[in-house]
């Protein structure tokens, strides 16, 4: 893969320090179950000291809001209230 086993250890350090990977003794190294808060802080340091900080923001803020929308769309479809139907 052209990558030196040293840089994937150290990314997978990273990783699991953040929470993305869970590391089990004998078992190996696994995805983490879900978000969770801790991965939100290195992101946000992330995306202010990089110099294009404004254009990532911007993408992750777009990234999230459409994920909430779809979120409320399915959750009011489900209960059933009238939203994502035709009206006549």
């Amino acid at each position: 893969m052209g990558v030196a086993r040293s840089s994937v250890r150290e990314a997978i350090k990273i990783l699991t320090y953040l929470g993305v990977l869970e590391s089990k003794r004998s078992e190996g190294t696994f995805v983490g179950d879900g978000f969770k808060e801790s991965m939100i802080d290195p992101m946000i340091y992330g995306i202010i000291l990089n110099q294009d900080s404004f254009e990532n923001l911007m993408e992750l803020r777009e990234m999230t809001e459409t994920g909430i929308m779809r979120m409320t769309i399915q959750e009011a479809c489900s209960r059933g209230n009238g939203y994502g139907k035709k009206r006549a």
